[in-house]
This record gives structure tokens, C-alpha cells and sequence, in this order.
């Protein structure tokens, strides 16, 4: 059924014989993407250009003429016609869903997160076994899950200061005015104000475990930077 689409297509038998071995047993979308580009089916189109169908006028139709649902979300992310190099160029991820910080008191670390920083409290389930409690930035996907551990989980050994980052880094429209208001509120910062780099401005906050937030806003350009 598969060399019978080749053929329709207007492939040489032969070509369409050794696509459809392949194909057959072929089904994941990695294996499937690199054995059309082994056998050079660029090459096999030109060979039946004048006989194949409008729907495969590259070697990125041909994946979808042939290929299962998967593969076919995969293949649109590819320009017209392009063949891939690697395997590495399957999208396979879709979205970041979490990032954790690890805290040792879940109530007082939402309370900072909520209270202090300004974050919507999420979810907060107790398991059997532990209590799964989220925040995250209004507007954003993407949830922070706080979880309790020990001390000073995931930092570093000897942070620096103004160099390593925290597990978190979060952006502000104008970070001076919000340092004043989140200092109001009782949140404590590594340095008495925030600092300008060459990306924009920046300083980190202190959870009560000692998790260093890292604040940014990006440099804005203007007129003079062309």
C-alpha cells in the first residue's frame, strides 16, 4: 500500500520498492525523517517530477503523505522542502511547565513568595506522601513548585555575589520602583539597590531559606544603539 502511494506519486519502482521496505517497519518520527534522508529522496523526486502529484513537492510532503499523526506535528516545524541534518532537529518538547525551589517551610516560603514578591498561590494539594504547593507570575504558564528539603538545596557552594544567578530569575518593567515596593514588604536583597550590566538591571532577593531571586529588566534600546 505504501510503494502504491510512491508509485501514484511518481517514483520508479525500484525507488519506491526500497522507500517503502524502509517506511514499513520505519514509524517513529526520528528513524522515520532519517531514512528518507538517507535514501536521498530529493534525488528519487526529481527522478518522477513530471508523473508525482502537487502534495509531494518535497521531501516534507512526502512525511506527510506517508508518515502517522506524530510525525506530521513534527514535520511543520521545517521550512519548505528543507531535509533535516541531524535527529537533534525532531521536536520532541512542547513547554516548561514547572521549576521547583527547594524550601524547608512550605507556609512561610508562600507566604514571601505571595505576600512578599507578589506571586499568585497556585495549587496546594496535600498527597499521601507530601504536598504538592505552586506559585507563579500572573499572566505565566509557568508554575514555581515549592518543595520541601533540606537546607540549602540547590544553590551553590559559595554563591557570588552579582555573578551566579538564583533557580529563579524574574522580570520587571522597571525594577527600581518595584525594589522600593517589595523592600516596603519586607523582602530582603543581597545589595542595598539594584545595579545596571550591560543587559539592563539587576539585583537578587533572599527567600527565607536563602534562595537568591534573581530580579532583571532588560536593557531597553534606543535610538543611538541604531
Amino acid at each position: 500500500m505504501v510503494s502504491d502511494k510512491l508509485l501514484r506519486c511518481g517514483f520508479h519502482t525500484q525507488s519506491a520498492r526500497e522507500l517503502a521496505t524502509t517506511i514499513i517497519g520505519t514509524r517513529d518520527g526520528v528513524r522515520l525523517r532519517t531514512a528518507i534522508h538517507e535514501l536521498q529522496v530529493g534525488d528519487c523526486l526529481a527522478e518522477g517530477s513530471a508523473a508525482r502529484s502537487p502534495q509531494a513537492a518535497s521531501g516534507q510532503s512526502l512525511c506527510y503523505l506517508l508518515a502517522p499523526a506524530p510525525v506530521i506535528q513534527a514535520t511543520a516545524a521545517y521550512p519548505h522542502g528543507r531535509r533535516p541534518t541531524t535527529r537533534w532537529e525532531i521536536k520532541v518538547l512542547t513547554n516548561i511547565m514547572y521549576v521547583t525551589v527547594y524550601v524547608t517551610d512550605q507556609d512561610r516560603a508562600l507566604k514571601f513568595y505571595t505576600e512578599g514578591l507578589g506571586l499568585e498561590k497556585r495549587v496546594d494539594f496535600q498527597g499521601r506522601e507530601s504536598r504538592w504547593l505552586t506559585v507563579g507570575v500572573a499572566g505565566s504558564p509557568v508554575e514555581i513548585v515549592l518543595w520541601p528539603h533540606a537546607p540549602a538545596a540547590g544553590q551553590p557552594v559559595e554563591p557570588r555575589l552579582g555573578v551566579d544567578p538564583g533557580p529563579l530569575i524574574l522580570e520587571s518593567d522597571d525594577l527600581r520602583k518595584d525594589f522600593e515596593v517589595l523592600r516596603r514588604r519586607g523582602v530582603t536583597f543581597d545589595r542595598p539597590e539594584p545595579e545596571d550590566y550591560p543587559f539592563g538591571v539587576g539585583i537578587e532577593a533572599v527567600d527565607p531559606d536563602g534562595n537568591r531571586i534573581s530580579l532583571r529588566q532588560q536593557r531597553r534600546p534606543n535610538r543611538a544603539d541604531g
